[in-house]
């Protein structure tokens, strides 16, 4: 069983993080990428050490779903791994 501070809803995940077409984005005045809020999300799950499964689950959504942020992440920042990710959502305080 997967325990967490994040509090469990019955709603999907669609309802609760509706995509847009474009969910990061770049500052014009310093250049920093700014991701959304499930987007910060998902990195911070990573970064504390949980599978994408358990990510997934805590966050309420189907894991395909989860890849599909995922994925929009990657290009988003331009890498191509989770770790990679993660490190340099850290890296350019993304997270």
């Amino acid at each position: 069983m997967i325990h967490s501070s994040v509090q469990q809803t019955d709603r999907p995940a669609s309802l609760l993080f509706p995509r847009v077409k474009r969910k990061a984005s770049h500052n014009g005045i310093t250049g920093q990428i700014t991701l959304s809020q499930i987007e910060q999300s998902i990195l911070l799950y990573l970064e504390q050490g949980y599978s994408k499964h358990q990510a997934a689950h805590l966050l309420g959504m189907n894991i395909h779903t989860f890849d599909r942020y995922l994925r929009d992440i990657y290009a988003a920042i331009g890498v191509h791994t989770m770790v990679a990710a993660v490190a340099k959502a850290i890296r350019d305080g993304m997270i």
